[in-house]
């Protein structure tokens, strides 16, 4: 007989923990805690804060993020593009880094984020429903605790309650909402204009703070769960007294500019043949996530001048735009020297923007960029070209735009329609500026600034491809010359 209870009783004890490793509902919600801090080192409070949480939530884990945590996880889950995004901000804003990080962070890990002075009162077990995706609280108007911002931003965001907390983050990993959230931050920060979203406190919130996050949120039809405040969940704002005097000089007090624009833009242009093979398409993603940070220009005539071919722009292409590409549609099809007029006939380029010539179609190594532009900056008077001092468009160079803008006071003869590194030789030239050769770390090679094996995988295009150059470029060289008088150019 005691046999038999025995047995019944491991059987129940069996069925008990099957049906709840098998059955039980799962929260959508991982259980993992986030918090970021400059470094490891942390003080006595903010480290009883963190023993506070964890004892509270068991069977969650912890982690804390530090400033080199932080460019290891964008590297290692985000492509250069992001990474050159989040760098370009400002170090002085800390506050600015530390919101896009956990928009990042969340999208991919998911789980509860709090401010490093933040904290619960309730377990997080007894906040979270199976069925909750994406929790969201208001700051509320609880007995005068801080909370007058309940209707700071109300008018603004066009909301009763004002904006939504970005110091809790509550969220599944994979959110779509985190993710649209993430793309227009993005925007804005590679878009910043500091006349639109200004500096200081204000700069922050509306440009990656809870404005700008509440903005977003607001224009959505996702399922979320809203509280009207955070502290009838359970939530707290803050635990560390004088938390202020942990970081640098707080955010509200600064005046200088949120984002550390360089204004670098990498200029090309294509043809017909090329802008709808998948082949570009994959080598513009490469050159748009390069190290730097910059822009480029993908400047598209609208016909071909060649035969006439009205350029279709295909879908994906232009959902690049959404990253850092500009297409800049040209009137006139300029021949291979659209990679350069059309970026200088765009007033929206500022004068002093470094521009860096490249070609459609070849591969380019990691600092094409970074390389070029660090020696151009301890001068910007001078071209800067790769590999040795021909100006030849496929390996790149690098010219402010100020500098070579009075090109376009030359004449360019029809015989230097196709020739264009030769016509670009002879106008600097004429304009008198030097030019600098840059090897890409110590190779002076032809191949010097990109990847040939990698370049050769691209198909055989159609173009130029039975040109016998010698002839045409002796004819381009001396029509220049001929009719470009050198006391008739006049910079612009």
């Amino acid at each position: 007989m005691n046999i038999l209870i025995i047995s019944i009783v491991i059987l129940i004890i069996y069925g008990i923990y099957y049906w709840y490793t098998n059955y039980k509902v799962k929260n959508l919600i991982p259980k993992i805690i986030h918090q970021t801090y400059p470094t490891k080192s942390i003080n006595k409070d903010i480290q009883n804060n963190i023993n506070e949480l964890k004892k509270l939530n068991p069977g969650y884990e912890y982690h804390l993020y530090d400033d080199n945590d932080i460019i290891n996880f964008i590297k290692e889950n985000y492509d250069n593009h992001i990474l050159n995004t989040y760098n370009s901000i400002n170090p002085e804003y800390g506050a600015c880094r530390a919101d896009y990080f956990r928009y990042l962070l969340m999208y991919k890990k998911g789980g509860i984020y709090l401010d490093i002075k933040s904290s619960c009162k309730k377990p997080f077990d007894s906040i979270i429903k199976p069925e909750d995706e994406y929790i969201l609280t208001h700051w509320g108007n609880h007995g005068g605790d801080f909370n007058h911002r309940v209707s700071y931003w109300n008018k603004e965001l066009n909301n009763e309650y004002g904006e939504y907390c970005n110091w809790n983050i509550i969220i599944k990993e994979k959110h779509p909402l985190m993710k649209e959230i993430i793309d227009i931050i993005t925007y804005n920060i590679n878009n910043y204009n500091i006349n639109k979203f200004g500096v200081g406190k204000k700069g922050v919130l509306f440009l990656t703070g809870p404005v700008a996050y509440s903005k977003i949120i607001l224009n959505n039809n996702y399922k979320l769960t809203i509280y009207d405040n955070y502290y009838d969940i359970g939530l707290v704002y803050n635990k560390i007294k004088n938390y202020e005097k942990l970081f640098k000089k707080h955010y509200s007090y600064l005046n200088s500019s949120i984002i550390l624009k360089e204004n670098i833009y990498v200029s090309l242009t294509t043809i017909p043949e090329r802008l709808r093979n998948p082949w570009f398409y994959n080598n513009l993603k490469h050159l748009m996530n390069l190290n730097g940070n910059y822009k480029v220009i993908l400047n598209v005539p609208y016909y071909y001048k060649k035969n006439g071919e009205e350029y279709i722009i295909p879908e994906n292409v232009k959902d690049l735009e959404k990253k850092n590409l500009i297409i800049n549609r040209v009137e006139t099809d300029y021949g291979p020297l659209t990679k350069l007029y059309g970026t200088l006939l765009n007033d929206s380029i500022p004068n002093d923007s470094a521009i860096l010539i490249c070609d459609d179609d070849l591969v380019y190594n990691k600092d094409f960029i970074t390389i070029i532009y660090n020696i151009y900056k301890k001068d910007k008077n001078k071209l800067y070209t790769y590999c040795y001092n021909t100006i030849e468009g496929y390996k790149g160079y690098m010219v402010q735009k100020s500098i070579i803008k009075p090109m376009l006071n030359l004449k360019r003869p029809d015989s230097c329609f196709r020739i264009d590194d030769n016509f670009i030789q002879e106008s600097i030239k004429k304009l008198n500026i030097g030019v600098i050769p840059v090897s890409y770390n110590g190779d002076t090679s032809w191949t010097c600034s990109f990847n040939k094996k990698t370049t050769d995988t691209h198909p055989e295009w159609s173009e130029l491809g039975s040109d016998y150059r010698a002839p045409m470029i002796q004819k381009c060289v001396n029509d220049f010359n001929s009719v470009n008088d050198f006391n008739s150019v006049n910079k612009i």
